[in-house]
This record gives C-alpha cells, sequence and structure tokens, in this order.
C-alpha cells in the first residue's frame, strides 16, 4: 500500500481519505480548522465560501451514496433534505448548508479506523527530494510541530493552497492557466418563519436578467439563502450591499418574492469574491514534480455559478481513490502516476472549465451591453440552446434531460446527440412567437430601486 497525506478535509479531500480508507488504505489528513462541537453551528473560519450557497448535484450524491451511504444517511439525520429528480426518482439532489455538509464528513473522517485525523493542523511546507535523472519528489509534509513522511501528498488545500508557493521556494512551478473572476456574489441567510414551506425544492431557482442573476438555495433545517451575482464593475454593487435595497430589488423580482414572505433573516447581505476559472497540473509534457497528486479546486475550479464544485470534486476523489489503489498492486513508480493522474484530471475536468469559460465571457457581453444600454444580440445556439432547456422543463422528454444536464449526469455532447430532445427543442424554438415574460426588472428599473442611478445610455 502506498502512504498518502492529505490537506486540507474540504469535501474533496475528506472524501478522497474516506474513500482510500474503505479500500484499505492508511491515510493521515491535516486540516487547519478544529473539529467541529455542533456539526449544525460549526463555522469553517478559514474557508469564507462555505457560508455561500451550494447546491449538491446529482453527480456528487450518486458518487456518495455508492462510497458512503452511511454519511449519506447522518446528513439526512441532521436535516439534509433529499429531492428526487423530477423525471428520474433514482438520482437525486441534497439540499444542505456547506457548513453542515463539511461537519458531517469531518465527524465521519474522525470515527473511520483507517484514517489519522490531525485537525487543527497546520502545514508549512513540502519536503521535497532531488533526483539526478527525474523530477524532483514529494516525499512528506512539515508542519510546525513535525515532519511527515508519505510516499504521496494529495494537496486538497483549494484554490487558495499555499502549495504553489512551497514548490517555488523549491523552483519548481506548476503549469496554471487562470481566466480571472468577472464576477462577485452578495448573500442574505434566512430561517423558514413559522407554518411557512420552502415556495420550491426543484433546484436550480434561479432568475437571469440581462445584468445580472439572483438564485435561491434551499438548505437544511428550514435554513435558505438567496443570492444576487454582479459583474465586478457594476457601479450599482455597493448600494446593493445595504439591507433594505437588497430586499427591495429581490421583491421586484418574481421568482424571489415569495422567499422573502417565507423567510425571516439572519444577519446583513455578506459580499462573496470567486477566483473566477482555473487549472493547475503537475505535467507539462513531461511531470513537473511527482510524489505530489491535486484534487478538487485545487486542480480546477470554476464560476460557482453553475454549482459544480462539489459534485465535481467528490467524482474526482473518487478516480483518485480507484486510481491510488491500483497503483498499491505494482511497484510505484512516481512519474507514472502523476502522467496517469494528470490524464484522468483532464479527461473528467477539462470540458467543464473550458464550458465554463465560454459562458462567462459570454455572459460578461451581455451584461456589459446592458451596463453601456445597448442590445445584445442573444442569437447564439449556446444561448438559445439553454434558454429553451430552462423554459420547456414542463415537457417530460427536455425536462428530463435538462435535469440530467445541470446534474451532471449526461455532458452537452451526449445532449446535442440526443435526437429526440434535440428535435422537440427545435420544434418549440421555432414556433414560440410569444414575447418571453420578464424575470425582473429592467436594468432602468433596477438602477431607480437602488438610488436613482442614471442609465449609461439615458
Amino acid at each position: 500500500m502506498l502512504s498518502t497525506v492529505i490537506l486540507g478535509a474540504g469535501p474533496a479531500g475528506a472524501a478522497t481519505a474516506l474513500f482510500l480508507a474503505r479500500r484499505g488504505h492508511d491515510v493521515t489528513i491535516l486540516d487547519r480548522d478544529p473539529q467541529p462541537v455542533e456539526m449544525e453551528q460549526w463555522k469553517r473560519s478559514r474557508v469564507p465560501h462555505a457560508r455561500q450557497g451550494h447546491s449538491f448535484l446529482a453527480l456528487g450524491t450518486q458518487v456518495l451514496g455508492q462510497e458512503a451511504p452511511d454519511l449519506v444517511e447522518r446528513l439526512l439525520a441532521a436535516g439534509a433534505l433529499r429531492v428526487a429528480l423530477p423525471h428520474d426518482p433514482d438520482c437525486w439532489n441534497l439540499l444542505s448548508r456547506r457548513q453542515l455538509f463539511d461537519a458531517v464528513l469531518r465527524v465521519g473522517l474522525s470515527t473511520e479506523p483507517r484514517v489519522r485525523l490531525l485537525p487543527a493542523t497546520l502545514a508549512t511546507g513540502l519536503l521535497v527530494q532531488r533526483t539526478s535523472s527525474g523530477p524532483p519528489q514529494v516525499v512528506g509534509v512539515r508542519t510546525s510541530e513535525d515532519e511527515i513522511r508519505a510516499d504521496v501528498v494529495i494537496d486538497a488545500c483549494g484554490c487558495h493552497s499555499p502549495v504553489p508557493r512551497w514548490l517555488a521556494a523549491h523552483d519548481i512551478s506548476l503549469q496554471t492557466f487562470s481566466d480571472g473572476s468577472h464576477f462577485f456574489y452578495l448573500t442574505r441567510h434566512y430561517r423558514l418563519r413559522a407554518s411557512h414551506a420552502f415556495p420550491t425544492i426543484r433546484v436550480p431557482v434561479v432568475a437571469t436578467l440581462d445584468y445580472t442573476s439572483v438564485l435561491a438555495f434551499p438548505e437544511d433545517n428550514g435554513h435558505f439563502q438567496l443570492t444576487v451575482q454582479l459583474a465586478r464593475t457594476d457601479p450599482t454593487s455597493r448600494a446593493l450591499r445595504e439591507t433594505a435595497t437588497f430586499e427591495r430589488f429581490l421583491a421586484e423580482v418574481p421568482l424571489m418574492a415569495p422567499w422573502l414572505d417565507a423567510g425571516e433573516p439572519i444577519g446583513a447581505p455578506e459580499v462573496f469574491a470567486t477566483v473566477g476559472n482555473g487549472r493547475r497540473q503537475t505535467c507539462s509534457d513531461r511531470p513537473l514534480v511527482t510524489g505530489l497528486l491535486l484534487v478538487g479546486d485545487t486542480a480546477f475550479h470554476t464560476n460557482p455559478s453553475a454549482a459544480r464544485g462539489v459534485a465535481l470534486g467528490l467524482t474526482h476523489a473518487q478516480a483518485l481513490a480507484n486510481l491510488l489503489h491500483d497503483a498499491s498492486d505494482g511497484p510505484y513508480d512516481p512519474a507514472a502516476l502523476t502522467e496517469r493522474w494528470e490524464q484522468t484530471t483532464s479527461t473528467l475536468l477539462d470540458p467543464y472549465v473550458e464550458s465554463q469559460v465560454r459562458i462567462d465571457r459570454q455572459r460578461l457581453v451581455q451584461i456589459r451591453c446592458s451596463l453601456e444600454g445597448r442590445q445584445w444580440d442573444a442569437d447564439s445556439d449556446t444561448h438559445r440552446l439553454a434558454q429553451a432547456l430552462m423554459d420547456y422543463r414542463d415537457c417530460d422528454v427536455v425536462g428530463a434531460a435538462a435535469d440530467r444536464l445541470l446534474n451532471l449526469l449526461v455532458t452537452p455532447q451526449e445532449l446535442y446527440a440526443n435526437g429526440d430532445v434535440m428535435r422537440r427543442i427545435l420544434k418549440r424554438i421555432r414556433s414560440s412567437t410569444a414575447t418571453p415574460t420578464p424575470l425582473g426588472p429592467s436594468r432602468r428599473e433596477y438602477e431607480r430601486l437602488v438610488g436613482g442611478m442614471t442609465h449609461a445610455a439615458g
């Protein structure tokens, strides 16, 4: 068996440790945050986006159900909700706050016999060994008190991982791609009022306007979040951070008004920045470093508007557990393992990073047109297809396809290849002559709502 150390016990790191342990491997996992005392109240102070709205999509819950059905039961017992997809009852979303999700995984790790969990433990660097003929090899980690040696070190510290900085101290650079963030999020937390229920538990709950997107996230134990996504360049962003302005705007978005009526707020709107879309790799044409594997947000990150992060992270963790388990059957070849993992990661994740970059860039053009008072050409095939999938979810065939696409159970390419679905969508697009019902205020109306600004073209 390969000895393994994992840095970071977020969803991807915790899942990798758990899945490896249940394949018979001994794993050490370090995390900066202490162990939760009360799961529902646990706050990961060093992971601010853990307070942002999350959707736990069917691809991720499928993996969790396969690998750790006992943890699914713990999540449900703690108040998370299991919601079957309308057209596919065997697949389901999980409605939960991220903090509860993380806490249940952490408690599960603490009771796993083959997992050595080191909470409140800060790694401070890597142990790197130079070889005469091959790339440098990571052979362990340093903490403030100790050195831990391992065959494989897994970086699950997320998109802000310190590992690239530690590698730079050894003159090692990873291959990186970054498409910086064009957006930020304003989120307010709520709990249901007495005798009220969620207006819907079918996710996603989103109103996409030409200048912003507004989302609702139903969660566990009667909690939910309302979120506004704005471009970083939007001049109204500061005004919208005011509680009264935030709710005044949401009250004018028909999809969100019932949520305001159902909930009482917990705190003021919070600002969450994102780092956009990106990819890190330990290989270029050949391995740049061996003994180090990247999982989850450390290897890839995408704009959270599509809520793909945790689902893809769990899928990535399962693939890594399978790879390391298979690699334990033969002699350890660090370079070959690094290359196989990067190939697996590229196959699994690169299509999602690339598609989100295209979506974000197109969305940014639309928002800029709105901010500048110009007409946006919305006739691209990608936009029309995405809009049709959301508009026609009442159709059993198209609705099932839309749910499976949104939940990462099929790829866009597989959807395009489905002749029955595409014929129905194209037929309805061609036959539709109705003017779409506005999903919320126009840009001019919005600017009046948030403080009487003058429209760019006015």
